[in-house]
């Protein structure tokens, strides 16, 4: 499946509005909120192309904020997709999309460093923290 993007972003939009689900409200603020994680992390990325002085927790920082997404968009496949979001196969929307976001939404807290490990280092390393 891979990490979330604009494009998968714009799926999840898509299919929300195919099952009514793009009126709820409490559907429409996890989309507004992915949509701005989104975009953070796209800031993030170009502040550390910049070439200006680093803060050093630029990668710390975007790997959080990746976790943060990819829970988020498990959240919403499950919402904008029902019960038909755990379905896979030919008969399932967006060709199992939905089932492939909730299963890999928790990877990213885990592999390269748990989240708890990433506050642990912008902590001591970025912000001066006591161990």
């Amino acid at each position: 499946m891979g990490r979330v993007t604009g494009g998968m972003y714009r799926r999840l939009v898509a299919l929300a509005r195919a099952n009514g689900r793009s009126g709820e409200l409490h559907c429409r603020q996890e989309l507004v909120r992915l949509h701005t994680l989104l975009e953070l992390n796209r800031l993030n990325v170009l502040r550390s192309r910049s070439g200006t002085k680093p803060t050093g927790a630029e990668a710390n920082i975007a790997k959080l904020l990746m976790s943060e997404i990819s829970r988020l968009a498990g959240e919403i496949a499950g919402l904008v997709g029902g019960l038909d979001a755990v379905l896979v196969g030919d008969d399932a929307p967006e060709a199992g999309l939905l089932s492939d976001i909730i299963q890999y939404s928790p990877a990213p807290s885990v592999y390269g460093g748990t989240d708890q490990i990433q506050k642990n280092i912008i902590g001591e390393r970025i912000l001066g923290l006591p161990r």
